[in-house]
């Protein structure tokens, strides 16, 4: 069966749960970084401004869209606590769908 392949790599991305960067993501569906972290914040995905930003809000990590990993860091001798966004393939699947559905994304024939 010819959607058997696709079933499966579907079923796949979206069990990745570890999670990707959201530059790399936004890559491969052809936006490029800034343009793909406008967009989530225009529409309240990710938070805007503050120590909080680009940060996912709750509800989208209760979904299992995305992760947020925390990492330190030192800044003039002083060390510090960075946050990184994280999409999942679960939330991979989930936002292409949502912006072909917001016509950010044209659907391309299998």
């Amino acid at each position: 069966m010819e959607a058997a392949p696709k079933v499966d790599f579907a079923d796949r991305i979206a069990g990745a749960d570890k999670g990707a960067l959201i530059g790399n993501f936004a890559k491969t569906v052809g936006l490029g970084p800034k343009k793909i972290f406008s967009i989530l914040r225009e529409h309240r995905i990710l938070m805007a401004g503050g120590e909080r930003h680009n940060l996912p809000f709750q509800e989208y990590i209760d979904r299992g869209y995305f992760t947020v990993k925390q990492s330190t860091y030192e800044t003039n001798d002083e060390a510090r606590i960075g946050q990184t966004t994280l999409i999942t393939g679960k939330g991979e699947l989930w936002l292409t769908k949502r912006f072909i559905d917001l016509g950010i994304l044209k659907a391309r024939a299998a």
